[in-house]
């Protein structure tokens, strides 16, 4: 593929970026399968060096996406074809990204389906594809606590080390009021970082609580 060919592909893809919806990334998907792997998605998989002109098209300067956007174009439009049409052009292009890393074919339908039936969002499809990995991994034992809630038992006994002391204007005759300002700033840096965490929690249990809504 000569300079001139290389320049209208980018020219072309970039046009279809610049509106990145689904449709445009499967249009990108066909384009990429069409001009280097002869409409074979199985070529896109085989081991070795990619073709020399995806190459020049991948480093182009003038090219708005990456190699990686490029690739994932294609891999969604490969997954568009095993998913019903209805439920694939149903989806973003941001779920569909989330389904690919699902590599079970009844999974992905049940989870695509999930999304479209109940309007994931990216972040409770995320949640949910997490949850069918635990699932399948079949873990035996006591599931592992998630950190926030290891941490609690020591942020308790912090809690009631801090209130252990009445706090006076008297201490800071023997505690540099200086150290004492910064000790401040760290509290209320940790306080407000604990508040965003736990608001974080709050939007997962939201989000797991819709998942397995009746």
């Amino acid at each position: 593929m000569d300079e001139r060919q290389i320049a209208e592909t980018v020219a072309e893809i970039n046009r279809l970026y610049v509106k990145a919806d689904l449709d445009k990334a499967m249009a990108i998907g066909r384009l990429v399968l069409e001009r280097f792997y002869n409409n074979d998605p199985a070529r896109l998989h085989c081991k070795g060096k990619k073709t020399m002109a995806l190459r020049q098209v991948a480093e182009h300067p003038d090219l708005l996406c990456s190699t990686t956007y490029l690739y994932r174009c294609v891999a969604v439009l490969e997954q568009m074809e095993i998913l019903p049409p209805e439920i694939g052009s149903a989806l973003t292009i941001s779920t569909h990204s989330v389904l690919l890393g699902v590599h079970d074919a009844d999974t992905k339908l049940h989870l695509a389906t999930l999304a479209v039936e109940k309007g994931l969002s990216v972040r409770e499809l995320e949640i949910a594809v997490k949850s069918a990995r635990h699932s399948a991994s079949g873990m035996r034992g006591r599931p592992r606590l998630p950190a926030f809630v290891r941490a609690v038992v020591p942020l308790m006994a912090a809690r009631k080390l801090t209130f252990s002391e009445e706090i006076t204007p008297e201490m800071f005759a023997i505690y540099d009021p200086e150290k004492a300002e910064a000790t401040l700033k760290k509290m209320r840096g940790c306080l407000a970082e604990m508040q965003e965490q736990a608001d974080q929690v709050a939007v997962a249990l939201e989000a797991w609580r819709r998942l397995n809504a009746n």
